[in-house]
């Protein structure tokens, strides 16, 4: 099986990511990766480490799962609704989560 080098590298730096988050869910530290990593990557991370699907996560957040999905693979922008009730339920920040996503779209336009 042939691996894509930019798939790997994704995965190491999610990898890195999940390794900074705290016990809460909350950033601490944050290296910088080498192309744009999204806040459903985030998202997704933090829900396979707490072992929660997306079906899960629709249900404590009260958004259908079509939504949750559509964050996931970031067809939807995190605004500051999402980012409120992500911080809320993850324990988390929510300037986090609109700081990872304006960083996501800045990266995108130099991408």
């Amino acid at each position: 099986m042939k691996l894509n080098k930019v798939w790997i590298k994704k995965q190491i730096n999610i990898i890195i990511i999940i390794n900074n988050l705290s016990k809460e869910g909350i950033m601490k530290k944050y290296r910088e990766p080498e192309f744009p990593i999204s806040p459903g990557d985030v998202l997704k991370a933090e829900l396979n480490r707490r072992n929660i699907s997306s079906n899960e996560f629709a249900l404590i957040t009260g958004w259908d799962v079509q939504k949750v999905n559509d964050i996931l693979r970031g067809a939807i922008p995190v605004d500051s609704s999402i980012a409120e009730i992500l911080a809320e339920k993850l324990n988390g920040n929510i300037n986090f989560w609109i700081n990872l996503e304006k960083k996501f779209q800045e990266e995108l336009n130099n991408f």
